[in-house]
């Protein structure tokens, strides 16, 4: 089980941090700096998030569901987090298709919802870490 708990963690860190770099480009765009076709470009030059994607929030689904069920809520929530920012971007992406370049409206939406996935992450990655804590003093008793 100490194995199964550090590949959750590091899993999940590894995604997080892929995802976090994904979403940064997008300030960019919001802000009306760059456009999309420069942020295309941007991703490409280092590796667009899903390029050889490494599966692991796969991974941690997985982890989640057969080893550590109790974690299932945060992981959730980590996820619904996620699926939000990429629906605020999603509805940007429509009113720029239509025209509407201007996407300074939907920087602090952004903005929040990043700080909201941020301390999501922190707060699972936690109680991971409470977990393999756990684990590891079951050890020794």
């Amino acid at each position: 089980m100490r194995r199964k708990v550090e590949e959750l963690y590091l899993a999940l860190e590894r995604y997080d941090r892929r995802l976090s770099a994904h979403f940064v480009g997008y300030y960019g765009v919001l802000k009306n700096e760059i456009t999309y076709n420069d942020l295309l470009d941007l991703q490409n030059s280092r590796g667009k998030f899903n390029n050889d994607l490494d599966h692991s929030i796969e991974t941690s689904i997985m982890l989640v569901s057969v080893y550590f069920p109790e974690l299932k809520q945060r992981l959730n929530s980590y996820i619904d987090a996620r699926d939000a920012i990429h629906e605020i971007l999603a509805d940007h992406k429509r009113a720029y298709k239509r025209g509407d370049i201007d996407g300074t409206r939907w920087v602090e939406p952004f903005h929040e919802s990043l700080l909201n996935l941020d301390h999501i992450a922190a707060e699972l990655k936690e109680a991971i870490l409470s977990e393999a804590v756990a684990l590891k003093s079951a050890k020794y008793l």
